[in-house]
């Protein structure tokens, strides 16, 4: 054989290998339900009210380190904390505009034996801490501008990680369109404004006859967060397309998979415009996108795991786990329609929704551990 020959043989075995790895990459990259281990639920409890208790509009719900559940009510100025077996321990906080009062709180967040909470009217954080069985008000953290107050995001060694609030106003004509991640101290002092900007959400301006709407677009896009301890997470929710930033800036791609979106329905684009005035419907109507986002919300649980709320031709709907590295793992479906997965902590799922007779309810499941 001739040298000639030979390098031709070679060159068809490296073109042949390189074909058959991209084909593996490729197939590895598809996803299907086989790809996931569906993983069944039972309902460790319920509750709707109580003769002390009754939910207006269920905003969130986590779960403690002395086995408790807290749930915000966004329309009570305090929160609520349960035990697993359905009892009102306590309302942390109380009205008013003094510490550890609130007119409204905006969030909270639990770290090890202690929670923060967010007044949305009052540019403040209380601290409380958790002593005898009862979480205690200990330090008020004053901000100082209403341009810190939003969402937490989490806490790190070096302060607390705020989500910055974004309104959208109707008759205002520079609307923003980011949204900061800001780290402050324990003195409500900034460290660093912002460690990172994102898309906020897809927006829609309309005019007709000298009047305007703005608007955030239906079924429009927008980013998402998460923070696992040490990075944060973000997505826009047209595809399943993870970034990864850590806290000092550095930013790579987490994982990615090709998803086709559920297209929209007509009778669901008119339920959409008759929530608005008539004038605006026909540009309302050529505002609407032709597909749902893919993803809807998604969490990081206590084991750094990845949850996704995925709406997919090829996947359906329900909430789809991976690792951090983008390996899927397992599938739960959502127990009734219109339930919000808030929280995933150990096998423990936290749940919300309004039962029949549209009263907010929240629920808390038990995922079966010998199927993971």
């Amino acid at each position: 054989m001739t040298n000639k020959s030979l390098h031709f043989i070679i060159a068809i075995f490296v073109i042949i290998s390189a074909f058959a790895c991209s084909n593996k990459q490729v197939h590895r990259k598809q996803l299907s339900d086989k790809s996931f281990q569906t993983l069944q639920m039972d309902s460790v409890f319920t509750f709707t009210e109580s003769d002390e208790v009754a939910f207006q509009h269920i905003s969130s719900m986590k779960t403690d380190g002395h086995g408790h559940i807290i749930v915000h009510d966004f329309r009570q100025p305090f929160l609520f904390m349960f035990d697993r077996e359905e009892n009102v321990l306590q309302k942390i906080g109380r009205k008013g505009k003094g510490p550890g009062e609130f007119e409204q709180i905006n969030s909270f967040m639990v770290t090890p034996n202690h929670l923060w909470i967010m007044g949305s009217h009052a540019v403040k954080i209380e601290l409380f801490e958790y002593k005898h069985a009862v979480y205690q008000h200990v330090h008020t953290i004053n901000l100082g501008s209403r341009k810190l107050a939003g969402l937490f995001l989490g806490k790190t060694d070096k302060g607390i990680l705020i989500r910055k609030e974004v309104i959208i106003r109707a008759n205002r004509k520079d609307n923003p369109v980011k949204a900061g991640i800001t780290l402050i101290n324990k003195n409500g002092e900034i460290i660093h404004d912002s460690i990172l900007k994102v898309p906020f959400q897809e927006q829609l301006t309309v005019h007709h006859s000298g009047n305007t709407l703005t608007t955030g677009k239906s079924y429009g896009n927008r980013s998402l967060l998460a923070f696992d301890g040490n990075c944060i997470y973000t997505l826009w929710t047209d595809s399943l397309s993870i970034d990864r930033y850590s806290l000092n800036g550095d930013h790579r791609k987490a994982f990615s998979y090709p998803l086709s979106p559920v297209k929209i329905t007509d009778k669901e684009k008119e339920e959409v415009l008759n929530k608005y005035p008539a004038i605006f419907r026909d540009a309302l109507q050529r505002g609407l996108p032709d597909v749902k986002p893919v993803v809807n919300k998604f969490i990081i649980d206590d084991q750094h795991r990845i949850w996704m709320d995925l709406l997919t031709e090829r996947l359906g709907k329900g909430w789809f786990c991976f690792t951090e590295e983008g390996k899927p793992l397992y599938k739960i479906n959502i127990p009734r329609p219109g339930a919000e997965l808030q929280e995933i902590s150990g096998d423990l799922v936290l749940w919300n929704y309004r039962n029949e007779d549209g009263a907010p309810t929240i629920a808390v499941s038990k995922l079966k551990t010998e199927e993971m």
